[in-house]
């Protein structure tokens, strides 16, 4: 790398000299080089543009060989204009001082030292190509002085007068006025500035007092007080600072510094009057007009939230044009610069290009609210910028993907090699074997796992210790294997509590396109809990009393589309489950059989009650979910989605309805050949939600709980069809509410009917394809809402849990869910097509038994072979 060496000398106090190497910039003076070498810096490429350098990263050095001290001012400029000015104190003997790097093509120096007098010395203008290159460092060295060998000023050079007092011409002025002397001559014109601090430094907006002293004035001599910017005359720049002032002994003088561009200004007193002018030295007065430091937080975005013992990233900008600025960071609870900050870090130079970001460490910091804030100062100046809000939780929280998330937090479920889509539906709502901890029921339609393909598999499993953070499905308790290929065994399925009173919980799977005599009549199996989970293998083939029964639909029914418990429909106080057949006479249909023993096999027409569809291609039954006792009847009520009602026969797919039928008392005595939901009002009781738009599918999923709460139950409805799948979730409050009407347009939620809505983000997202409320997730007290999206991202598939609070309604956006105003967690899937968030299970399932409901979501896209994933809740901020 070349190193340009610039040599500086005082010769008789006037001369700024250069070394051989700068001879071309013409000075007429002899040189005087006393410089070492300053160690270079690494050589950074130029700006180009069409192939010519148009600026260059230099330094400049200064180095002070003199025991004066003084100051130096470098002013770079790129096409004219000025990227950098600075001025730097220059001490004594062995002073350094380095300015930048910056970019440049033109570098003006001017240095000042404080002999007596002082001595201003020629502006030096050095140029790209000509002076310097790309990456060159200009090192300034100021030379011994004549001072610093005599200690004494140089003579012929100090501003004193000759005294005349020893040759007796002392002038006595003493009662005479300011126009003449002693002998009746005129006095000269002269002005002076008093009070102002040479190369005082302020701010845009400082007052600057100083005043002007006008002597051999007449009474028609005015003052003029200017601030010019680059030392030349009555050129246009110079900023007005008092103008039109009669002449005084001493005018008092008050400027607040107007908006100036950073740099030196001199102030200039003019008088002038018939007799002529007088103005102050051009080199006297500099007001330096500091630029004020400036600092923008870029990062991070406004309302993050961020689960404790987490990072978050701070990113910053600094800029200060005339110094080398330091930073300090930190963050605030009121958004207040008043001592009450939690420091992150200090002593940061806003010079350091790559030093421009801070990954925070929460585990130290407590939970709260607060904004990320920062101070930038120069030695004049304090700047205060507050940047966005983080809010730090206890909750887990913001957006991971299931490698993101940490040990102890959640548990892979992972399939083997004969495993094709494991995690199409997925139940983890209920205790089988009385542990204490919730179990987990898990299906892959597509297995191979017996040589026969297509052989639909669901496996049961109960952890008796911790969870491992993988758990292989091939390790699962229970295998449960279909009897016929294709039959779709465990597209859904249910734990459900004891039916029979023997306190083991029981299963349910349904088999919609198993052919029982039918073609596509479809097939639910209840399997006796306590008989069937040590088995290690269960073929549905060989199930008969007491490991179960098998009910099967008739032709075209698809019996087992959705199965579910439904709670005491009755009030008989035994748990009633039901069964979903879309394809029941068209217009699909749902059979709720009576808790208590176990049935014998049979038709589903012969073991329950059966509600119609009332229009062809409703889908009715496509979801079917248990609602606690909103009336205090002693009694559960239930709803069933029917995705595709809305028209009559041949239109379209409808906009979707969902059926709320309240319990009933006589629902198993009253309906020998059950009833028709166009039946639905006073008997049996009912009410409907009615989606938007044809084709929304709403009443594709459902779930029920208190999830804004108030200590109602509400209904969430999903629509993942609305607006070219892009999905919607309707939370409707209160759902039981005898105040509704008796049929509910879903366009009214979040509006004249009270709820939430939610909306995906994107089309084909399939938001709320599958949705689930969990007793509660951060043990807050408060259920929380989980909802999939199969479809998002290259369908990768989301899932996403919003934590349930009071203020949840209106349309939250989704995009700030995980965000300090949306509290919650986004899950996305690994790789495109993983479809995660197509299955979903919450509800009172604790699977590790510490009190906290945890969440079970299926990938079964994943790397064909399918998996899951089991969250565990985490502990709230309450």
């Amino acid at each position: 790398m070349r190193l340009w060496i610039l040599s500086l000398a005082l010769i008789g106090g006037l001369a700024l000299t250069a070394c051989d190497r700068l001879a071309g910039l013409g000075d007429p003076l002899s040189t005087t080089s006393d410089a070492t070498t300053f160690a270079s810096v690494a050589r950074i490429a130029p700006t180009l543009n069409n192939g010519d350098v148009v600026d260059a990263r230099i330094r400049v050095h200064f180095r002070n060989l003199s025991k004066l001290t003084g100051s130096a001012t470098v002013t770079m400029r790129t096409a004219g204009e000025q990227t950098r000015f600075a001025r730097r104190t220059i001490l004594g003997e062995s002073s350094d001082v380095v300015i930048g790097p910056d970019r440049t093509d033109s570098v003006t120096v001017e240095i000042a030292l404080n002999s007596k007098p002082a001595r201003s010395l020629p502006q030096r203008v050095l140029r790209l190509g000509a002076d310097f290159k790309n990456g060159d460092v200009i090192e300034i060295v100021i030379p011994l002085q004549p001072e610093d060998d005599t200690g004494q000023d140089i003579p012929g050079n100090d501003n004193n007068s000759n005294d005349n007092n020893a040759n007796g011409n002392t002038n006595d002025n003493n009662g005479n006025d300011n126009n003449s002397n002693d002998n009746g001559t005129p006095d000269v014109l002269a002005v002076a500035l008093l009070g102002l601090d040479d190369h005082r430094r302020v701010n845009i907006g400082d007052e600057v007092d100083f005043s002007v002293a006008v002597s051999g004035f007449a009474a028609d001599v005015r003052v003029n007080v200017l601030a010019d910017g680059d030392a030349v005359d009555n050129n246009g720049n110079e900023v007005e600072v008092a103008s039109d002032l009669a002449a005084a002994a001493e005018l008092p003088i008050l400027w607040v510094v107007p908006e100036l561009a950073p740099g030196a200004y001199r102030i200039v007193a003019r008088a002038a009057g018939e007799a002529g002018e007088a103005k102050t030295q051009t080199d006297v007065g500099a007001i330096l007009v500091n630029s004020k430091p400036t600092l923008l937080l870029d990062a991070p975005l406004d309302g993050l939230l961020v689960t404790r013992g987490r990072v978050f990233t701070i990113g910053w900008a600094g800029q200060d044009d005339d110094d080398d600025a330091v930073i300090r960071l930190f963050i605030d609870v009121d958004g207040e610069l008043n001592g009450n900050e939690i420091p992150l870090r200090d002593n940061i130079s806003e010079d350091a290009e790559e030093d421009n970001s801070l990954v925070v460490d929460t585990s130290d910091l407590p939970i709260g609210d607060y904004r990320v804030g920062g101070v930038i100062s120069d030695p004049l100046t304090d700047v205060v910028q507050y940047g966005g809000r983080v809010c730090i939780t206890n909750r887990l929280v913001g957006r991971h993907t299931p490698a993101s998330l940490l040990a102890g937090e959640f548990v892979t479920i992972v399939a083997g090699a004969a495993n094709q889509s494991l995690g199409t539906a997925i139940d983890i709502g209920s205790d089988v074997d009385g542990d204490g901890k919730a179990d987990v029921l898990i299906s892959d339609l597509l297995s191979d796992s017996t040589g026969r393909p297509s052989t639909a598999s669901v496996y049961y499993h109960e952890q008796a210790g911790d969870w491992p953070a993988t758990f292989d499905i091939a390790d699962a308790r229970l295998r449960i294997v279909q009897e016929a290929s294709n039959s779709q065994t465990g597209a859904r399925l249910a734990l459900l509590p004891s039916i029979d009173g023997d306190g083991y919980g029981e299963m349910l799977i349904g088999a919609p396109l198993l052919e029982s005599g039918g073609y596509a009549a479809g097939r639910a199996y209840v399997l006796n809990g306590r008989a069937v989970r040590n088995r290690g293998l269960l073929d549905l083939a060989e199930v008969a009393s007491p490991l179960g029964t098998y009910l099967d639909g008739t032709d075209y029914e698809q019996a087992g589309l959705d199965v579910a418990g439904v709670g005491d429909v009755d009030g008989d106080g035994v748990q009633d489950y039901a069964v979903g057949s879309i394809g029941l006479d068209g217009a699909g249909g749902v059979t709720v059989i009576r808790g208590g023993a176990i049935p014998q096999e049979g038709y589903l027409g012969q073991r329950g009650t059966r509600i119609f569809g009332s229009r062809y291609g409703s889908a009715l039954g496509w979801a079917i979910r248990r609602v606690p006792d909103v009336n205090a009847s002693s009694q559960d009520e239930f709803v069933i989605g029917a995705p595709g009602d809305g028209l009559v026969r041949g239109g379209s797919t409808g906009p979707g309805i969902v059926y709320f039928v309240w319990g009933h008392g006589g629902l198993f005595t009253d309906f020998p050949q059950g009833f028709s939901v166009g039946n639905l009002g006073d008997n049996p009781p009912g009410r409907l939600f009615v989606g938007e738009n044809d084709g929304d599918l709403a009443g594709y999923a459902l779930a029920v709980g208190d999830v804004d709460d108030d200590g109602l139950i509400d209904l969430v409805i999903g629509a993942p069809g609305y607006d070219g799948a892009r999905g919607r979730v309707y939370l409707v409050s209160n759902a039981g509410n005898p105040e509704l009407p008796f049929i509910v347009s879903l366009a009214d939620v979040g509006g004249a009917v009270s709820g939430a809505v939610f909306e995906g983000l994107s089309g084909g997202d399939q938001f709320g394809a599958a949705l689930g409320v969990l007793h509660d997730f951060d043990g807050d007290g408060k259920r929380d809402l989980a909802a999939g999206s199969p479809g998002a991202e290259s369908g990768r598939g989301v899932l996403r849990l919003v934590y349930g609070e009071k203020k949840l309604s209106g349309a939250p956006d989704l995009a700030r869910l995980g965000t300090c105003d949306l509290p919650g967690l986004e899950l996305v899937g690994q790789n495109a097509l993983d479809a995660l968030g197509l299955s979903i299970s919450g509800g009172d399932g604790d699977v590790n038994g510490d009190g906290r409901s945890d969440l079970a979501v299926g990938a079964p896209g994943f790397n064909a072979t399918g998996r899951a994933y089991v969250v565990f809740g985490k502990a709230g901020d309450e």
